[in-house]
């Protein structure tokens, strides 16, 4: 689920101005609102008042007028204050991206849900989309957990992949892109072009490429995960060339999580899934349709729904 929201841009600066209505796109918001402190007219009152989060920047308070000034003194929409201009430089400026989208999702969307559930990580590469359909296709659609789908592939692969492991799945298929609110019963694709983040629930591309060898790389998506969720964040590691994700799976066993893995006779390749096996840290090993009547099973016996 997206998070739907106008957001007001108050910014002498044309150039923060643009810059915050292409924030605003990617997320999916709508810059409903941007202008200079001079340009605030009391008549556009109205219009301003759909707005659901204003962004200001730093030289906002010495431009305003004292009528604008009291305006954003005493809204109740949240005002996020202080924004300079961002760097021009790509890498740098996609962590500033990400680190306001952080504190822009905590003050729209403060998680005030009680709801708790697992979240797994499915990680996977070469023989991987025919096993994780296999294990999908064979899970209940009340299972109470979310899924995260780590597929080595290039981004030209990626776009179709959606569509081939939920033909036949009993769980929707969201592509991640932007942000979206994570819900159990869900299964999620981890982009290739972009890493991803955690807050308040809800899961965001950062616009930073994936660190390692490997995209999207199922070591740092692990640490990610592992951080936001401590031992609700799980994995299960299925077929697939390569060590990716095997030393952090290790780390999360330590911390309480669940470490599953395809067994290496049903794997296309068997690298991947023995590269944890090996490592003695997977409470189950098995095939994967039978992964899938396992968490079922460890989902009616813990009585959590």
């Amino acid at each position: 689920m997206r998070i739907q929201a106008s957001l007001g841009i108050i910014s002498e600066d044309p150039l923060l101005r643009k810059d915050l209505s292409i924030f605003a796109e990617r997320y999916g918001f709508s810059a409903q609102v941007s202008i200079a402190p001079q340009s605030w007219k009391i008549e556009d009152l109205e219009r301003y008042n759909q707005i659901s989060c204003w962004l200001v920047d730093e030289p906002f308070f010495d431009l305003a007028s004292d009528e604008l000034a009291q305006y954003i003194a005493d809204l109740a929409v949240p005002v996020i204050l202080g924004l300079e201009p961002f760097s021009r430089e790509h890498e740098l400026r996609e962590r500033e991206f990400s680190f306001l989208i952080k504190k822009l999702i905590q003050h729209l969307h403060p998680n005030q849900s009680n709801e708790v559930f697992d979240i797994w990580v499915l990680a996977a590469s070469l023989g991987g989309p025919e096993a994780v359909k296999e294990f999908l296709d064979a899970l209940p659609q009340d299972i109470p957990a979310s899924f995260l789908y780590a597929q080595h592939l290039d981004e030209v692969g990626s776009k179709a992949l959606a569509d081939v492991i939920g033909r036949d799945a009993k769980l929707p298929v969201v592509a991640i892109d932007g942000m979206c609110e994570l819900a159990p019963g869900v299964i999620y694709k981890v982009p290739v072009d972009s890493s991803i983040d955690f807050t308040n629930g809800v899961c965001f591309k950062t616009g930073s490429a994936w660190q390692g060898e490997y995209t999207p790389s199922i070591d740092e998506l692990l640490r990610r995960v592992s951080f936001t969720y401590g031992n609700r964040a799980n994995v299960i590691v299925f077929s697939g060339m390569g060590e990716d994700g095997a030393d952090t799976a290790k780390d999360l066993a330590r911390r309480g999580s669940l470490v599953w893995a395809q067994s290496e006779h049903s794997a296309v390749s068997d690298m991947m899934p023995k590269s944890v096996i090996e490592k003695r840290i997977c409470q189950r090993i098995a095939a994967p349709k039978d992964l899938a009547m396992l968490m079922t099973a460890y989902y009616k016996n813990t009585g959590i729904s």
